[in-house]
């Protein structure tokens, strides 16, 4: 395994509309290992990528993801706020990003809500793509049942705010992986992390000088918003 591992945040955000087909395209282009991913549910049980909870910021639309029905979410304009040549770019679902991703990168799938556990992994089973993704999420239950589900994916936890006390807490809940803002990030953390089993992540990562503070940590991912950056500082150095 080489190390770190580089997670393209919401795809490349800064060359395409985040978390579109098109950001997770330049994101595997520019050397990305896994791309990240904002998992939500439609009013209709349908999972959908979306980081926040309504569509006004990304989107043409207004309201909550909740609200909105699979073919009123896939109705939106999801690019022009990027720039006019990503007019008309849609809104994907979670099958149809493995779908891509297959064969080709791993997937960070972050649960935004809770309860969506089960019907994530039954869409990882249809793609295929047991041994390729790695389950995120702030709400560590999450983690917990996703894991008691299938035992197999990499629970990955959210940390703000990381303390040693929270470090031990969170075995509790079956993760293998926490992530640290990289305000936080520090040796110290890293290490005990390591003593205890498990591999850290750290976030946003988009500078020569954040990568290599990143890298005096011994750190095993770094997830960023510029792919193409991070991947050629790493291989420079």
């Amino acid at each position: 395994m080489r190390k770190p591992l580089v997670i393209g945040h919401r795809g490349s955000p800064l060359r395409a509309p985040e978390n579109t087909v098109p950001s997770y395209l330049k994101a595997i282009e520019e050397g990305a290992d896994f791309i990240e991913v904002d998992v939500r549910t439609t009013r209709d049980g349908e999972l959908v990528i979306m980081h926040d909870s309504t569509v006004d910021r990304t989107t043409n639309g207004r309201g909550r993801v909740a609200d909105m029905s699979l073919s009123e979410v896939k109705s939106l304009d999801a690019g022009s706020w990027f720039s006019e040549e990503y007019s008309g770019t849609r809104v994907p679902t979670l099958s149809e990003v493995l779908e891509l991703a297959r064969g080709k990168v791993g997937v960070v799938i972050e649960l935004k809500v809770p309860g969506i556990e089960t019907k994530v992994l039954e869409a990882v089973k249809r793609a295929g793509m047991i041994d390729d993704v790695i389950v995120l999420s702030s709400h560590w239950y999450s983690i917990k049942l996703f894991r008691q589900l299938e035992p197999r994916i990499p629970g990955l936890a959210d940390m703000p705010q990381p303390t040693i006390d929270k470090i031990r807490e969170v075995l509790n809940y079956s993760a293998n992986i926490i992530s640290f803002h990289k305000k936080d990030l520090s040796s110290e953390l890293v290490k005990y992390a390591h003593r205890k089993g498990l591999l850290v992540n750290s976030w946003p990562i988009n500078t020569r000088e954040e990568l290599e503070k990143c890298l005096k940590t011994d750190i095993d991912f770094i997830t960023t918003d510029n792919p193409l950056l991070i991947r050629k500082i790493l291989k420079e150095l």
